[in-house]
């Protein structure tokens, strides 16, 4: 279901951005609404624990940045967001997302987010 729905969104013009920080989503998210970003990084779900290497790293939230109280964590290094992360997971992912707005902050919808050793 999502290699469709990334399909359609390709087809319908959204324009994938690799190489995006957080920090330039966070600048400025009205200008990556609707646009598909890649971004490396660590993950952990609300029921694991920070990776051991963003232990002791003081990481900030992004600004506008909103989820659902299920919602794990994601970091690029930098910044912080709220993304579903399962459960009881801690370590690297590789993800890949769209960039949505509301009237409350912007948010991630996932595509797809694989794993890393």
């Amino acid at each position: 279901m999502r290699w469709r729905y990334m399909a359609a969104a390709l087809f319908l013009g959204a324009k994938l951005f690799a190489g995006t920080t957080l920090a330039d989503i966070e600048k400025d998210p009205k200008a990556y609404e609707g646009k598909i970003v890649e971004i490396d990084g660590w993950g952990w779900g609300w029921m694991a624990h920070m990776p051991e290497t963003l232990r002791g790293c003081r990481l900030r939230h992004a600004k506008g940045n909103t989820g659902s109280k299920n919602d794990g964590t994601f970091s690029d290094g930098n910044l912080t967001i709220l993304y579903p992360v399962p459960l009881r997971f801690s370590g690297k992912m590789h993800l890949k997302a769209e960039v949505s707005i509301s009237k409350f902050g912007w948010r991630m919808k996932p595509i797809s987010v694989s794993k890393r050793d």
